[in-house]
């Protein structure tokens, strides 16, 4: 920014001053008269402060250059439309640009009820071009997000009728959305439009992959090899989930079995043992358990432990566990669950003993509403297997060894 001080005697030479120094563009920042004493002091009685943007005073230096002083004098005497044909861009700036000016009212209101009486304000309209375009516009925007939701939600224009209405009867299963999304995508894949369109060859294909999904194995103490050394089996489990009726049914199974509870149980039946052949001790303290399981190993007795944890006993099961796991090899951990408590407490206690459990124990299969519950367990722990199911109160009838094919057969109601 150029700026400079012109100083005159009248305003109107100070001003031809500044327009022929600065140009017609120039801004005016202060203009300051001196009166008086003051004025007398002055050299002028007319000082104003002035300024152009450094390309205009380019611009105009240029001119200037080209021009003598006659033809300078007569250019900037001229009127700023002729300076502005000369020198580009000048003449519509700063004291020299033009100003809207607003009419005036045609006629004034004099008094309240002439005021109110008074015609309406002139509306501005819009003009329709401009409506129509928004209007356009947002239909646009709309049709854009309606395409959007329908990719979101899976593209479910894309997806065969069948198809569609199998995944709808999976999450009436109360199985994971994730699994179910998966099992689509792979199924729509592996499977060609034919197929996706048939019921029977998708539910096939389901069950096929979904069986994969549920891992089973048998018990240590079943294993032929290891009835002479002796196995331990501890049953654990915090809440009223049938433990001790499961573990007397694994008893059962055995000849000669021995059962060591850590606390007493106001439901034992002690014709129970003597009509299976099993022998029940108390045994309260990791000394005495071990005592207890040693004495078991020297007679040759398959052992199975009914361990109770209690509230405020959470932290010393982990160490009972982890003291037996060191002291006897052939020792298993199974972690028996209801399958009538809620999915996310039997998630809670698989999360708990996930380190130190070799196996899990499903009690009151026959009373389980939501068999998604236990495939979404199975899913979720990959790497711990289901050992037994028991399905009834009758010992040892009501047990079974687990299978993938029970979860099933419960999950889509198969009749035997």
């Amino acid at each position: 920014m150029h700026v400079r001080n012109f100083y005159g005697e009248t305003l109107d030479e100070t001003l031809k001053q500044i327009k022929r120094e600065l140009g017609p563009d120039a801004i005016i920042l202060k203009t300051k008269t001196n009166k008086g004493l003051i004025g007398q002091l002055k050299k002028k009685k007319f000082e104003i402060t002035a300024a152009i943007s450094e390309k205009n005073y380019g611009n105009k230096n240029i001119v200037d250059t080209i021009l003598n002083d006659n033809q300078k004098e007569s250019l900037y005497k001229g009127p700023s439309s002729n300076i502005a044909k000369t020198i580009d861009g000048y003449g519509n700036m700063a004291v020299n640009r033009s100003v809207k000016t607003i009419e005036k009212s045609d006629s004034k209101k004099s008094d309240l009820d002439q005021f109110l009486s008074g015609g309406t304000e002139k509306k501005i309209s819009i003009p329709s071009e401009v409506a129509t375009s928004k209007v356009e516009d947002i239909s646009g925007l709309e049709s854009k997000i309606l395409e959007l939701q329908k990719k979101i939600a899976g593209l479910e224009d894309k997806i065969p009728d069948e198809m569609f209405q199998f995944r709808n009867n999976l999450r009436g299963l109360d199985i994971e959305e994730s699994y179910i999304q998966n099992l689509i995508k792979k199924a729509s894949f592996e499977l060609s439009f034919d197929d996706l369109e048939t019921h029977d060859v998708i539910f096939e294909f389901a069950l096929r992959e979904m069986i994969k999904e549920i891992k089973t194995e048998m018990p240590k103490f079943s294993e032929v090899n290891l009835e002479k050394e002796g196995v331990i089996t501890l049953m654990i489990s915090e809440a009223s989930s049938g433990q001790t009726s499961m573990i007397e049914k694994l008893a059962s199974l055995k000849n000669n079995s021995m059962i060591i509870k850590n606390s007493v149980s106001k439901n034992d039946k002690p014709m129970a043992g003597e009509v299976f052949d099993y022998t029940v001790c108390q045994a309260s303290g990791i000394t005495n358990i071990v005592s207890e399981c040693r004495k078991g190993l020297e007679e040759e007795r398959p052992i199975f432990i009914d361990y109770k944890v209690e509230a405020h006993e959470l932290n010393d099961s982990k160490k009972v566990i982890e003291a037996l796991k060191r002291l006897f090899p052939n020792f298993e951990v199974l972690v028996n669950l209801s399958s009538i408590h809620a999915e996310a407490y039997n998630r809670k206690i698989l999360t708990r003993y996930k380190d130190f459990m070799d196996g899990i124990t499903i009690a009151h299969l026959d009373l389980c509403l939501s068999f998604g519950s236990l495939f979404n367990l199975a899913i979720n722990f990959p790497d711990i297997p289901f050992k037994f199911f028991g399905t009834g109160e009758l010992i040892p009838d009501d047990i079974e060894a687990a299978s993938p094919e029970r979860i099933l057969a419960g999950l889509f109601k198969f009749k035997n």
